[in-house]
């Protein structure tokens, strides 16, 4: 086994991640989306910590997911 390590909210590391994965161990067969901070952000929050909450627990699964959408698609994986 191995691991790929990248910073989350760089979109272009985690798109190099994807792709080193596929290099190394073939086609992703499945994806855990299990990763990001419990930053506190509420409804008392201001809109741009929310936007920065969005980028650190949400924006990257949204990213990896679509990265991996057609090797999903074709092994019939699972997220």
């Amino acid at each position: 086994l191995g691991a790929v390590a990248c910073e989350l909210t760089n979109a272009q590391q985690v798109a190099d991640a994807v792709e080193s994965i596929r290099r190394n161990w073939g086609p992703i067969h499945v994806v855990v989306h299990n990763a990001g901070v419990n930053d506190s952000v509420g409804l008392d929050a201001s809109l741009d910590d929310f936007r920065a909450s969005l980028e650190k627990n949400l924006i990257h699964a949204f990213l990896i997911t679509k990265l991996c959408k057609e090797d999903l698609i074709d092994c019939r994986g699972s997220i």
